[in-house]
């Protein structure tokens, strides 16, 4: 049976990577209704996805992520 060491993950970062960071952005922050979709909007694209899960998986998963509460995250 092979066993795998624990290592302390607090030992191996030796330095807070995030000290003396300066945060800095350009693109402003959006407003509240343009975060979120409405519950009619919401009623609507789902509509739309659902007629078209015929045309490929991405709407499924699309529609997936609408029903279960995807949130939108850009790298």
């Amino acid at each position: 049976m092979l066993t795998i060491p624990k290592i302390n993950c607090i030992k191996l970062i030796r330095n807070k990577t995030s000290r003396k960071v300066k945060l800095t952005w350009t693109v402003k922050a959006k407003r509240a209704e343009e975060k979120h979709l409405n519950y009619d909007n919401s009623q609507a694209l789902f509509k739309e996805l659902s007629s078209r899960l015929d045309k490929g998986i991405g709407y499924l998963y699309w529609g997936l992520g609408l029903s279960t509460g995807m949130h939108s995250v850009k790298w």
